[in-house]
């Protein structure tokens, strides 16, 4: 179900919004780019679509998960989670949130391109992930379904940034909620991405933050060796993986680091052995020096940028750093294909 007719580029929504295209469309709600006119900036807003506002039962779910998202946002504050706007009701079935419009890409188109990352920046994009998921958590917020399609990875000057987005599953812990609160998962239902879902999760037990903790674990443990051992099988061959006995299997280069005893105790299977908390990791983070661990995935000379201070190559005089030769989009320094038009990105 898609709902492009519903807005054109130009048309103001709420006296606020001005909608310059349409950036995405799910199963219950469209997504634009606009204008925020009180302010200049971009933004995201997302609406939901018209026949998912109606009153039948299923639709009626979606708009309690959309009011349930919209009320998720606004407790957030985080550098590294995406920015809450506004929201509102434009009619009886036009219910619209806007979010900070982040510019860059998703953590999975950069891993599609790149494969993995130096281990100096899976440290950082590590720091930043938990960081944000510590934000959420204090919050009473488990997010539930982190995964590289969620978080966007901000373009930098030597540094590269992270959002995490997409709370339209997210649940509250218990001692946050309303009194009013409904749960809206029913009992056997399951919510998440089979190749990020922690076992608890799979079998629909408690809400717990450490299932984030273990989805965030296979995120970095991607970043680091351009791999997930849970993605690419048959749904039945993952689910058994996922709920089987072990663990991820950490190659020799990186389990001889303390990098590699953070993957496994971030992803250990029993939550008795998992890392208890964001704050938890946090602290083995700032103790690691990832500096020290030599990938085999990566040339350190053309490898991505990181939070120590990095000076790009030498380039011609008519071209800037991280420039494509075919359509002029600037990446960040390190990528080796556009971000925009996909082709190769000289490495010099």
């Amino acid at each position: 179900m898609t709902a492009s007719f519903e807005f054109e580029t130009g048309q103001v929504l709420d006296n606020r919004f001005e909608i310059a295209e349409e950036i995405g469309a799910g199963g219950s709600a469209v997504i634009y780019r606009a204008r925020d006119l009180t302010t200049g900036a971009n933004v995201a807003v997302k609406v939901l679509a018209p026949d998912a506002a109606r009153n039948s039962a299923r639709a009626s779910n979606y708009r309690r998960r959309f009011e349930r998202e919209v009320d998720v946002v606004q407790r957030l504050d985080h550098e590294n989670i995406v920015h809450f706007v506004a929201a509102g009701t434009i009619d009886e079935s036009t219910f619209y949130a806007a979010l900070e419009f982040v510019e860059g890409w998703t953590l999975s188109a950069v891993l599609e391109r790149e494969r993995a990352l130096s281990p100096t920046e899976a440290h950082s994009f590590a720091l930043q992930l938990f960081g944000a998921l510590r934000g959420a958590h204090g919050v009473g917020v488990v997010h539930r379904d982190i995964k590289p399609d969620n978080i966007m990875v901000r373009p930098g000057t030597g540094y590269r940034g992270l959002s995490v987005l997409d709370f339209g599953i997210a649940g509250l812990l218990e001692g946050y909620r309303d009194l009013d609160y409904v749960s809206l998962t029913r009992t056997g239902e399951v919510h998440g991405t089979l190749a990020y879902m922690a076992p608890e999760q799979l079998m629909g037990d408690g809400l717990t933050t450490q299932s984030d903790i273990y989805a965030a674990g296979l995120v970095i443990f991607e970043c680091l060796t351009g791999t997930n051992p849970y993605r690419g099988g048959s749904l039945p061959a993952i689910i058994n993986l996922q709920l089987g006995p072990h663990s991820v299997g950490i190659p020799g280069w990186l389990e001889r680091h303390p990098f590699g005893d953070f993957i496994v105790r971030a992803t250990a299977k029993p939550l008795s052995q998992r890392l208890a908390s964001a704050s938890d990791a946090l602290d083995i983070l700032h103790r690691l020096d990832a500096s020290t661990l030599d990938s085999p995935h990566v040339d350190p000379e053309v490898s991505t940028a990181t939070t120590s201070e990095v000076h790009p190559p030498t380039l011609p005089m008519n071209r800037r750093p991280g420039e494509c030769i075919s359509c002029k989009q600037i990446n960040p320094w390190g990528f080796k294909f556009c971000g925009a038009c996909g082709t190769p990105l000289p490495q010099d």
